[in-house]
């Protein structure tokens, strides 16, 4: 058995399979087809000429399942804004090794922190949101002031702020109608990105 996580290439696929090396490579061969028809991946070119570079700030979003479907939409805006989401899985959320590699994610490999704030998350005695949310809070401490890594949103109008966002004093926004509010969500991320990449 392997695990395989397409990660580096985009298809976000963890699965155990039973079978030999050679139907391994010939499905990620067919993935990889499937991904980008007309061959290697190219780089993204702008109005003027000028390559865009091929990712733009990573982001985490922690969401429990009740919101998947709003956090898929998120991560579809975010990406068409330029952003690399990465979005945790309900059902990835299992053994002591998920759990080394969320951490990782969290403490370093990703530029910034989402967390959706719902009526779902609310109702809910427990979360591994929560988890995650106390992960951030440990890099957010390793920065300067001014400096956020975490970005809390409120999905809902009547939904409970996090008690720990609330406590470390870090602004929540609405983001009710995810078409018309992302987009700005989006370019305070890639603001602060720019300004982070300057120190």
């Amino acid at each position: 058995e392997s695990v395989l996580f397409f990660r580096s290439t985009g298809f976000d696929t963890l699965k155990i399979m039973e079978t030999d090396p050679s139907a391994f490579l010939c499905e990620l061969a067919q993935r990889w087809d499937a991904k980008f028809p007309e061959g290697s991946y190219v780089a993204p070119v702008a109005s003027n000429g000028a390559r865009k570079p091929a990712q733009g700030p990573s982001v985490f979003i922690s969401y429990v399942s009740e919101d998947e479907d709003r956090a898929q939409e998120l991560t579809r805006i975010l990406t068409s804004e330029g952003l690399e989401p990465w979005l945790d899985k309900d059902g990835l959320r299992v053994g002591d090794r998920w759990n080394d590699r969320l951490e990782d994610t969290i403490s370093a490999d990703v530029d910034f922190f989402i967390v959706l704030q719902s009526r779902a998350l609310t109702a809910r005695r427990e979360s591994y949101v929560h988890q995650e949310v106390n992960l951030a809070l440990e890099r957010q401490r390793m920065r300067p002031p001014g400096s956020p890594f975490i970005f809390p949103v409120l999905l809902d109008a009547d939904a409970d702020r996090l008690d720990a966002i609330e406590r470390a004093k870090i602004q929540s926004m609405a983001l009710h109608d995810l078409h018309f509010d992302s987009p700005k969500l989006a370019k305070q991320i890639r603001r602060e990105h720019a300004r982070w990449q300057k120190r």
